[in-house]
């Protein structure tokens, strides 16, 4: 048990009155009932001191444990929900077989707006103390992700303004439209920038879908460890992903 220094005063106070009692006894100023009398209640308040303590000891504990266990749940909370969306777009992406059906067919829709999807860093920083890399870990996933997003919107904003344009214009002169006649009709800085779009966007969604769930189950391993009884989210991705 953490003695503080209140405790320590008063326990260097009580020892020296006693003392001086004893010296008292000695020199007949007081009797040693007396003295046994206010030694009890000098005992009786130490210990009372020390017990108040030590509640107040556990009750901040507990705050604090709850503190850093909702500040784990927010985090994890972010992390599945980016997940989750990540795992959508992975699903739009692998549901054509290659760079060239995405180019050309992929649904150019335009992803929801996660900007206020930020993690509360301050609330965090505890990790700091026992594992330091886990908090970089998560500034890391977090940045990956919104590169994920950045680049599906950047593959969708070329397709719709530049690309499509050019194949609607292919389908009214009624041209094949294939790989090959799309790089000449559209010509190589059209056609490339899309096709670079696509395969940079399904880049991306391939790593983010793999190191987030790897994140999310090291973040709860890491409150577990902290907090054997608190209660924390899991992510449980579909088994057919």
């Amino acid at each position: 048990m953490k003695i503080s220094n209140s405790q320590t005063t008063y326990a260097v106070a009580a020892a020296s009155l006693l003392l001086t009692a004893i010296l008292l006894i000695r020199t007949e100023y007081i009797t040693a009932k007396e003295v046994g009398t206010a030694a009890m209640s000098l005992i009786a308040t130490f210990f009372g001191a020390t017990f108040a303590f030590r509640l107040n000891q556990e009750k901040e504990a507990k705050a604090k444990a709850k503190e850093e266990i909702e500040a784990i749940n927010n985090v994890l909370f972010l992390l599945i929900r980016f997940a989750n969306a990540v795992a959508i777009y992975k699903m739009d992406y692998d549901a054509l077989p290659t760079d060239a059906h995405r180019a050309f067919s992929l649904p150019a829709m335009m992803p929801p707006d996660y900007s206020n999807l930020k993690i509360n860093y301050g609330s965090i920083n505890f990790l700091i103390e026992n594992n330091p890399q886990l908090l970089m870990d998560i500034s890391i996933e977090e940045e990956r992700f919104f590169q994920t997003i950045e680049s599906i919107k950047r593959r969708n904003e070329f397709y719709v303004n530049k690309f499509q344009p050019l194949m609607e214009k292919m389908i009214k002169r009624d041209e094949k439209i294939n790989p090959e006649t799309a790089k000449i009709a559209m010509g190589e800085l059209i056609y490339g920038t899309n096709m670079n779009a696509v395969q940079d966007a399904k880049m991306h969604i391939d790593e983010t879908y793999k190191s987030l769930p790897i994140l999310i189950n090291h973040l709860h391993a890491a409150g577990k460890q902290a907090h054997s009884d608190g209660i924390f989210l899991k992510y449980l991705p579909d088994e057919k992903e």
